[in-house]
């Protein structure tokens, strides 16, 4: 769907108009406790992201709304809730009508995410961290259904604030907790993901831990290896030595032997000449 420059300006305009407390984004940060006996890492549950509010309407009123009480108390707390129906009231006024548009803004610790198609204004408020991709995907949900039940000319009659809600918001109801049940699944995914990164990390520092000491055995082997190599030089000197000592033994001993023989064979020819 396009933006227009038009729509992105006006609704700039609405959300100066918002009268909604400025508070930090809650971050959703990383725990790692050990247990000493198990060596076992536990997750800190994730910070809760729900939808709040959701209405349809065109630019003169609003014809159905949701408000999850529950999810408003549990996400904002007591004495933090914005007037949601007066901010989407101001959101609905000032947003022009006619075209397909999709924008959203933050505002405080919610996000307001706002889509024009033709007459109607679809607006969902969720806590500020709902992803914004999903909460399109609910008001896409939300304008099949509605836009399936109701003809825009039986729409363009209609004067009464809310005058749909008893018709369509057990469907609002039905489909925020469908969104929501997803979203828990996401952030449960992500906590299980976050969990084997740690795992990975972990896993890598000790195999680099195990890498130094694998270069420690590979010096020694490399030192043990040099030092055979010299015993095997010098051993097969010695052994050289050895051999010629033996040769010149035996040589010795074989010319002695050769002496001795000659002596002998002289010894008898001298005796038969007399």
């Amino acid at each position: 769907m396009e933006r227009t420059t038009a729509a992105n300006t006006s609704l700039s305009k609405g959300t100066n108009a918002l009268s909604v407390s400025n508070s930090d984004d809650a971050n959703l940060s990383k725990a790692r406790s050990s247990d000493d006996s198990a060596g076992q890492t536990e997750r800190p549950a994730p910070a809760p992201r729900r939808i709040l509010f959701v209405t349809v309407g065109n630019s003169s009123v609003r014809l159905v709304t949701y408000l999850d009480r529950r999810a408003i108390q549990e996400g904002l707390g007591a004495g933090e809730r914005p007037k949601f129906e007066e901010i989407a009231d101001r959101i609905l006024n000032k947003t022009p009508t006619g075209t397909d548009v999709r924008t959203s803004y933050d505002s405080g610790n919610v996000g307001y995410h706002v889509q024009v198609h033709q007459d109607l204004i679809y607006l969902a408020v969720c806590l500020r961290g709902y992803p914004r991709q999903l909460a399109f995907d609910f008001l896409q949900q939300v304008r099949e259904q509605f836009e399936s039940r109701y003809a825009p000319a039986d729409l363009r009659r209609m004067t009464k604030p809310d005058a749909l809600d008893a018709a369509f918001r057990p469907t609002l109801k039905a489909l925020t907790q469908t969104y929501t049940t997803r979203q828990d699944k996401i952030a449960q995914l992500q906590g299980e993901v976050r969990d084997i990164h740690a795992v990975m990390q972990r896993n890598i520092e000790d195999v680099l831990e195990r890498g130094e000491r694998l270069d420690d055995l590979v010096e020694q082997a490399d030192a043990l290896r040099n030092t055979a190599g010299t015993f095997q030089r010098q051993s097969g000197t010695l052994k050289k030595r050895m051999c010629q000592k033996n040769v010149a033994a035996a040589s010795c001993i074989i010319v002695l032997v050769i002496l001795i023989i000659l002596a002998i064979v002289l010894g008898v020819v001298l005796t038969h000449r007399h």
